[in-house]
């Protein structure tokens, strides 16, 4: 067979594979599996990004005309789905649960009750935390702070690390009210930089969030929050219009 022939022998290959998959491509075992007959090297996924046939997500893979789920954003993490002790926190959390794009760096995390060996956490870049079961969620096979224990953790970052505009987005992304994550927040007992936190949910609280991003023209009315308070945009607008 002539060079020509091979490779697009091989591209009708993937092409092929790639018609098959709706979900997530993992890249291929080191360790022997039982079939292998439809797995592609890391190299032919590299290259099916190339050509525009898949999308790198995590560490996989994703068909072009696949939609990420949350489930294949969490199961994309390797480490995550390799070591259960170990859970996906702040913007990868929030990248999992969808309300931000990929970070460029995924942040990982164990709790301290599990006792994970600090060479494992220096391997994947976790910290330790202090974090009870019901914070925590799996999605896809890995675990994952819970939606408010998330934005809780966002809203901690300094300005520097997470801006408060960007913070400000994701909080609406999520719907979840700036009044339910100040009280998760009030909580947690002895929660690392809490005074700033409050700082900024303060700055995110006195914007207004459109909660229900249900599209305008479907003439249904969005949920609006201001100052921690859900209002219909009529009555917005009916209170300015009587201002």
């Amino acid at each position: 067979m002539c060079t020509g022939e091979g490779e697009q022998a091989e591209r009708a290959s993937i092409t092929a594979h790639t018609a098959r998959v709706t979900a997530l491509i993992l890249p291929p075992s080191p360790l022997p599996q039982a079939d292998d007959r439809f797995s592609l090297s890391a190299a032919e996924l590299r290259a099916a990004v190339l050509d525009g046939e898949l999308v790198a997500l995590g560490d996989g893979y994703l068909s072009i005309d696949s939609v990420a789920l949350p489930s294949d954003r969490a199961a994309s993490l390797a480490d995550l789905r390799a070591d259960q002790r170990l859970f996906a926190e702040r913007l990868t959390a929030a990248w999992i649960h969808g309300w931000c794009p990929e970070p460029r760096t995924h942040t990982a995390a164990a709790s301290i009750a599990a006792r994970v060996p600090s060479g494992v956490r220096r391997r994947v870049g976790a910290r330790e935390l202090i974090i009870t079961d019901i914070e925590l969620v799996t999605v896809g096979g890995v675990r994952v702070t819970s939606p408010v224990r998330t934005l809780v953790d966002l809203a901690r970052e300094d300005d520097a690390t997470l801006p408060r505009d960007e913070l400000t987005r994701i909080v609406a992304e999520s719907g979840i009210p700036v009044a339910e994550i100040r009280r998760s927040l009030a909580s947690a007992r002895k929660a690392p930089h809490a005074a700033r936190a409050r700082l900024r949910l303060s700055a995110v609280a006195d914007a207004v969030h459109v909660v229900d991003r249900v599209n305008a023209s479907d003439r249904v009315q969005h949920a609006v929050e201001v100052r921690d308070i859900a209002h219909l945009e009529h009555e917005l607008r009916d209170r300015q219009a009587v201002a």
